[in-house]
């Protein structure tokens, strides 16, 4: 800072650090108890006269205090820093990805084929996908075959989710009947329970959805 002069006196490097806080907060907005608060309103445009207010161990005392407003101020933006980037983090999105082990056009083409779903395309951004706001169609009638088709992908290592365990809660913000009725909370990890739980009443499944990791593989 350039020195500060007046008519009468060359101010000393306290002196002038003061004068620099009387006239403004270094971090432009001063706090309610800062202790030159009431001073800034009464002596800002009179330098001279401010100074001449304070003796010299005033100004250390005044300047220290300062020193460790600023320090907490400091500290807090930091902590507050801390926590908004681990509020960011806490946000990020959980979706899926296609590993690409298998052929994602050939996964489609079959589910077209036996019409569980309307679009290809549609499906498709079931993956790489982190709008929460994307619907993917699919056929209501075949709820209990998309949730074995969803535990065999993820089982051969055909889909993985991100930023969460749960691939079927990730499905299930996304994948809605043609009306775009959503599913029943939970349906999906329920109807891939009760499969494996008894393959037997559900061979039919099983198999269909075989035939389909076979042709995708």
């Amino acid at each position: 800072m350039e020195p500060i002069l007046s008519d009468t006196k060359q101010f000393t490097a306290n002196e002038k650090q003061l004068i620099a806080l009387i006239f403004s907060c270094p971090f432009s907005e001063p706090l309610a108890n800062c202790t030159l608060f009431q001073t800034r309103k009464i002596v800002k445009s009179d330098y001279q006269k401010a100074i001449e207010s304070f003796d010299t161990e005033d100004i250390n005392k005044l300047i220290s205090e300062h020193e460790k407003c600023l320090f907490e101020r400091v500290k807090s933006s930091d902590i507050e820093s801390i926590k908004n980037s681990n509020h960011e983090t806490n946000k990020k999105i959980a979706y899926l990805i296609w590993t690409g082990k298998g052929n994602l056009d050939f996964l489609t083409s079959e589910l077209i084929k036996r019409r569980w779903i309307k679009s290809q395309n549609n499906f498709s951004k079931l993956f790489e996908n982190k709008d929460e706001n994307v619907k993917i169609f699919w056929n209501t009638q075949y709820q209990y075959e998309l949730a074995y088709l969803l535990y065999r992908l993820k089982k051969d290592g055909f889909l993985r989710p991100v930023n969460t365990k749960g691939y079927f809660k990730v499905a299930e913000i996304h994948i809605v009947d043609y009306s775009g009725k959503s599913f029943t909370k939970n349906a999906l990890v329920k109807n891939s329970s009760k499969i494996l739980k008894n393959p037997k009443n559900y061979i039919d499944i099983i198999s269909a959805v075989d035939n389909i990791m076979k042709a995708i593989s």
